[in-house]
């Protein structure tokens, strides 16, 4: 039994009072239901690359291109997303960006020319960005003051749709459905989450003050290049995986498309693990672990003379980029604590210019000298994560002096340690 304080202190007005109730469960199942949708938008376009760019009759750089115009507007709903929230609220951001990214992806299956399915994709990225930042919002308020497990179970739903949309939409292909069908259902789904979020409660955050003002410091700014180079790396080959394993494996779509939910797997499997174990490494160690670990399995995937042995260093890839986003953001944070409105958006910022110019970049590359030298691109860039992640600076350590510890009549009247702020 919990032995309450005999005079708690007031709580700040920015910290949710409560735990998940029994009224807030029910948006949480709809809120991991939307991160599950976010990750089978994100994997189902490079999952049938093959069939799309033969319906389309493209080539590899006007279909890069295609893929490439989806995180402009995705980086124009993140930067405006704050302002929809207050204007219109946030239960009302949830269901709209659930029901434009419905639109973008059910739309992608009615196109049969890639110009138009790029319009398509830029309307389903402004559903992923408002979704992204809308999203993360509610589950920080529906979770209670401690949101670490609620949000690290959100982004295993990301990894579970990710893995899912690729190997169930491979095989309906390869048992002769049609691949619109594919985006087709998906939207309908999608559709579905968007009807739910107007049937769930949703907490309305409060409105904050500014709580940062000019530019970002140097460390941040590096992340900033580091999280971009990352999602870069992390969104292409998951566009790219089943190109390059027919094309230069020459497996067939379904033992392809296998590969590819295996390294969504991997990705998966590692943000549970890191979210279960308890952290007794730094974030800029485990950093430079994970993108080492990254890169050795990426090239040991690459250079397997056997498919098996490519499909093994593939998915240990996708272990190793598991933990790089959150770790990254948990750095920044130490990084500028006064700041955290100023250092998300650098970092997210960040992450969207990569996102654009990667696979862009991997795509003239494949244009000019095929998917295996695009592949050996991706394996140089997540080098060159190992490069960025080891001029990172030691964060500077909270000064625990300037805390003393409190004596024993005053420690009755603070909060109890389980809900202390982390």
């Amino acid at each position: 039994m919990r032995v309450l304080p005999s005079h708690p202190q007031r709580r700040p007005e920015t910290e949710t009072p409560i735990a998940p109730t029994g009224a807030a469960w029910p948006a949480l199942v709809v809120g991991g239901a939307s991160f599950a949708a976010l990750g089978g938008a994100l994997a189902l376009p490079g999952a049938l690359l093959p069939v799309i760019m033969d319906a389309f009759a493209a080539g590899p750089v006007e279909v890069g291109t295609m893929l490439a115009v989806q995180p402009v507007t995705y980086l124009i709903a993140v930067v405006a997303s704050a302002r929809a929230i207050g204007r219109i609220g946030l239960a009302w951001v949830l269901a709209a960006s659930v029901g434009i990214l419905a639109l973008g992806i059910g739309a992608f299956g009615l196109v049969s020319h890639w110009v138009a399915g790029a319009v398509a994709l830029l309307v389903a990225g402004l559903g992923l960005g408002l979704l992204e930042v809308a999203g993360n919002a509610f589950l920080v308020l529906a979770s209670g003051p401690r949101p670490t497990n609620i949000l690290n179970l959100a982004h295993l739903f990301f990894g579970l749709g990710a893995l899912a949309a690729p190997a169930l939409a491979t095989r309906a292909v390869a048992a002769g459905y049609s691949w619109r069908l594919q985006f087709l259902i998906a939207g309908a789904f999608m559709a579905l989450i968007a009807v739910a979020w107007r049937l769930v409660v949703v907490p309305e955050p409060r409105p904050a003050a500014p709580s940062g003002h000019g530019p970002p410091r140097g460390p941040t700014r590096l992340l900033a290049v580091l999280l971009g180079v990352y999602v870069g790396v992390e969104t292409g080959i998951g566009s790219w995986l089943t190109e390059y394993m027919t094309a230069a494996r020459g497996l067939p779509l379904a033992q392809a498309g296998t590969c590819l939910a295996l390294y969504w797997l991997g990705l998966a499997v590692g943000r549970l693990v890191l979210g279960i174990l308890p952290q007794r490494v730094r974030e800029e160690r485990l950093l430079l672990g994970l993108a080492t670990f990254a890169t050795v399995a990426l090239v040991a995937g690459l250079a397997a003379s056997d498919p098996g042995g490519a499909r093994l260093g593939l998915a240990l890839t996708g272990l190793g980029f598991s933990g790089i986003f959150p770790a990254a953001i948990a750095l920044g944070g130490r990084y500028d604590p006064e700041a955290t409105a100023r250092m998300t958006r650098t970092l997210i910022g960040g992450a969207a210019v990569g996102n654009i110019t990667i696979p862009w970049t991997m795509a003239v590359i494949v244009g000019r000298a095929g998917v295996g030298a695009g592949m050996g691109f991706y394996a140089a860039m997540t080098a060159l994560m190992v490069a960025l992640v080891a001029r990172l600076p030691r964060p500077p350590q909270m000064a625990r002096a300037a805390c003393p510890r409190p004596s024993t009549a005053v420690s009755r009247t603070t909060l109890p340690a389980e809900e202390s702020p982390s």
